[in-house]
């Protein structure tokens, strides 16, 4: 049976993000004692203490991370990328990495991967994805439970014509509401977004054949030093898989 995490602590369960009200787990300082997943599976990795299939678990997810945010960093992009772009593709990875690893964590049931192809229309993202399989494989059964009767809606009415015993206030929106409504769709027509591009691309100005060679130069080396950062990453995470086994 698959190792499912716990989001809270329990007797001898210390690896949780919340404790047993709910809130965030804390040391004796009051401090979070996790600030990501991420860190605490990490630990829990090199805990020898814990039982091989939870840090065997443990050690998949976090290679699926790190293959999810080392595919977008090393993907070879178009010579001339600005580096603020690819920074922000890496940490755009790091968020959805972020999610993919709660979902592989706390929920491994209703994990579907699906290829991610790259396209011509987007930024560059990660290769796989993990989706809720409740709400995109329509073959896909979980266990529910029956529905929670409302007890304060009288039988046979319909919600639709229920009126609650205290009526909540419609208030109109204020003057200052509506005058931030007008600009946003004042600013953000289409020809206006046309036009702020048009003036963008038109000082744009080739490079020279210099600048060319340089900025290939640049790209590549950025990318050779983030393939070495990925293989040492590599080689870290084998040693900790090598460690539960």
């Amino acid at each position: 049976m698959m190792f499912i995490g716990r989001y809270r602590v329990a007797p001898g369960y210390p690896y949780a993000e919340f404790d047993e009200k709910g809130n965030y787990n804390r040391d004796d300082k009051g401090n979070r004692r996790w600030n990501s997943l991420i860190e605490m599976l990490t630990v829990l990795v090199a805990d020898a203490s814990r039982p091989a299939d939870e840090r065997e678990r443990a050690a998949e997810v976090l290679t699926f991370y790190s293959e999810t945010v080392s595919g977008v960093a090393d993907y070879l992009r178009p010579q001339g990328t600005p580096q603020s772009i690819i920074d922000s593709d890496i940490n755009v990875a790091k968020m959805l990495g972020q999610n993919y690893v709660s979902m592989m964590w706390y929920t491994p049931e209703d994990c579907l991967f699906r290829d991610w192809p790259q396209t011509e229309d987007h930024s560059i993202h990660p290769s796989r994805s993990v989706l809720s399989r409740t709400y995109h494989d329509p073959t896909f059964q979980r266990e529910t439970l029956p529905p929670t009767p409302v007890a304060s809606l009288p039988q046979g009415v319909p919600i639709s014509n229920f009126t609650p015993a205290i009526p909540l206030p419609v208030l109109p929106p204020t003057y200052e509401e509506q005058a931030a409504v007008a600009l946003v769709h004042s600013q953000f027509i289409p020809d206006k977004v046309a036009a702020r591009i048009a003036a963008i691309d038109s000082v744009k100005k080739p490079l020279s054949t210099v600048a060319e060679i340089e900025a290939s130069m640049a790209a590549r080396e950025d990318l050779q030093r983030r393939l070495e950062e990925n293989s040492r990453e590599l080689a870290r995470l084998r040693a900790l898989r090598g460690q539960t086994e």
